[in-house]
């Protein structure tokens, strides 16, 4: 039965109350826990008014700068797992300067609504996994839940980055502040160069890192085969155990005995835990491993991976395969209308095609997203929103080299339009900096010079270099397999 729209709410001041932040050691960090209302969809008159939530941690000093707004990546990722992460890496150098903001995405967390899926999604076990069949199966999940919410009330074409960015300008007016300075990865730079791109004149600075532009939401083949070469090129001067054609090489193998011949392996399900029996084949393959590239301790495993599977051992891409098989893309529907709100270029997808078949992983970074755009395009928010951004705002680009996801060539595509921007680069590392925990001196390095850039003091962005090794040493069983 279809219920009434949700009413629009007339409050237009934020709720604000104490709360005690707790850091990842359990200290108390005393802050506040706010609700705001802002419109759903403010380019509808009767749009209705939807709840937001936000944490703020007051500076420690008695003269402040311009607030830091975090924003989270995802999309979908929730403030406060969020703010524990970055708290003694980020966050308590910059209370001592300023206030600091944490900004909840609309649809998710404290947010109200809160756009939730039940995972009522699968694909097949005993065969292989089929892209064209996993693009319906996403599309058919994605529309169920769109009309379900569609049913309450709920405005899907407000649940997109332009959206999201009048968000944090609403937050700013609300808490009067005149400006802010923003912060944020992955998508929260997607989010943030939103910001820029409508309420440039209302930000201080910007630091942002893995950086996602208007038009990169959509991920390009080439680019993942240009992190493959360059771990071959590692590879080539670390392990001595590769043959002559080396990763490349080694890769090219286990894709193509997978193609060629289906193997059986057993996984744990999911939810009961019980031992399972899954068919895997090429595309499996091609999946989990790009799924994975932004994982640098995934990275320093591939080649033993591989040559555990070229061995027979296919238990890891088993547990792998298991879980997108029974798992939905999102168990909420807000991150996927955003991605499909931000989609690609007709150039970008012209791109994508051509490099599909000149890489080794395909489109796999991109399945089922990429080829399933159509089914939720009306939402898409056009070419205008993914145009080349020009904003004067002083702003810190960086980068990881071994970043699949988000390459460096994300960061030197938008620099002609941030005359102010600054591009540091971080060799060795993959989309997650290297992995967080626990944080490296260089990964530490980079964020003390990231918080002294918001305070507004000079730094240095030469290249910070983490040292990158493979696990390498293949298991005598894995050796014994092959010859």
């Amino acid at each position: 039965m279809r219920r009434e729209p949700l009413t629009p709410l007339l409050k237009r001041q934020p709720f604000i109350a104490p709360y005690l932040f707790q850091t990842a050691d359990g200290a108390p960090v005393p802050a506040q826990r706010g609700r705001l209302w802002v419109l759903e969809n403010r380019q509808e008159p009767a749009s209705n008014t939807i709840e937001l939530s936000f944490l703020r941690i007051l500076s420690t000093a008695r003269q402040t700068g311009p607030p830091v707004v975090f924003l989270p990546g995802g999309p979908g990722v929730s403030i406060d797992e969020y703010a524990v992460w970055l708290w003694s890496l980020l966050l308590a150098p910059l209370q001592s300067v300023c206030d600091v903001i944490f900004l909840e995405q609309r649809g998710i967390g404290q947010s109200l609504p809160r756009l939730d899926c039940l995972p009522d999604y699968h694909l097949p076990l005993d065969e292989p996994l089929d892209f064209e069949r996993e693009v319906a199966a996403t599309g058919e999940y994605a529309a169920r839940w769109l009309s379900f919410w569609q049913e309450q009330g709920v405005d899907p074409a407000g649940y997109n980055a332009h959206q999201m960015a009048s968000d944090v300008d609403d937050l700013r007016r609300a808490l009067g502040y005149d400006q802010i300075s923003l912060a944020g990865g992955s998508f929260g730079s997607h989010h943030a160069l939103s910001v820029l791109r409508y309420h440039g004149a209302q930000v201080h600075r910007a630091a942002i890192w893995g950086i996602e532009g208007p038009d990169h939401t959509v991920k390009l083949p080439g680019q993942v085969q240009q992190c493959l070469e360059d771990l071959h090129r590692l590879a080539l001067e670390q392990i001595d155990w590769l043959d002559g054609d080396g990763l490349l090489g080694l890769v090219a193998a286990v894709l193509e005995q997978l193609d060629r011949a289906p193997v059986v392996a057993t996984a744990r399900h999911p939810r009961s835990g019980d031992p399972v029996k899954i068919t895997l084949g090429k595309n499996d393959l091609q999946r989990a491993t790009a799924a994975n590239l932004g994982s640098t301790p995934f990275l320093r495993s591939l080649p033993a991976r591989y040559q555990a599977m070229r061995a027979a051992d296919f238990s890891w891409l088993a547990q792998e395969a298991i879980e997108y098989r029974l798992s939905p893309p999102d168990r909420n529907l807000m991150p996927i209308l955003v991605d499909y709100a931000s989609g690609a270029t007709a150039a970008r997808r012209a791109l994508i095609d051509a490099q599909t078949s000149q890489t080794l992983l395909g489109n796999g970074i991109n399945e089922p997203f990429h080829r399933s755009h159509h089914l939720l395009g009306r939402f898409d928010l056009g070419d205008e929103f993914r145009g080349p951004l020009r904003c004067d705002v002083p702003s810190l680009l960086i980068s990881r080299d071994l970043d699949a996801r988000t390459p460096p060539g994300n960061a030197i595509e938008l620099l002609p339009g941030l005359p102010n921007g600054r591009h540091m680069i971080m060799s060795g590392a993959s989309h997650d900096f290297g992995s967080w925990a626990p944080p490296s001196p260089q990964l530490k390095h980079v964020l003390d010079r990231v918080w002294r850039f918001l305070a507004g003091q000079e730094i240095d962005t030469t290249t910070v270099d983490l040292p990158f090794v493979f696990e390498h040493t293949p298991s005598r069983r894995h050796i014994r397999a092959r010859t």
